[in-house]
């Protein structure tokens, strides 16, 4: 047998081959394709990027008008709770 590979090699073989193939292709598939990593999204316009922006700055209004509410209702509960007379807790 012209390749005859031990146990622990085969094992070692085999990480290697599990771990190194998909990085390989992953690597040649970007070089292949020109990059999308960091470098290709600063290329994006600014409309793009503002058009981005302004829809984060709507859901965060949105979360805030969402917490005022609650704080208002959470205002209301403690109004009413408090204006009640205490209960008698003797039974």
């Amino acid at each position: 047998m012209p390749f005859a590979f031990s146990p622990v090699e085969l094992v070692v073989l085999r990480g290697l081959i599990a771990i190194g193939l998909p990085v390989g292709l992953v690597w040649f598939g970007r070089r292949l394709s020109g990059g999308h990593g960091v470098a290709s999204r600063a290329g994006r316009s600014t409309s793009d990027l503002e058009e981005r922006v302004r829809r984060v700055e709507e859901r965060v209004e949105d979360v805030a008008d969402g917490v005022r509410r609650t704080e208002e209702g959470q205002r209301f509960v403690e109004d009413v709770l408090g204006a009640r007379p205490p209960r008698d807790r003797t039974s």
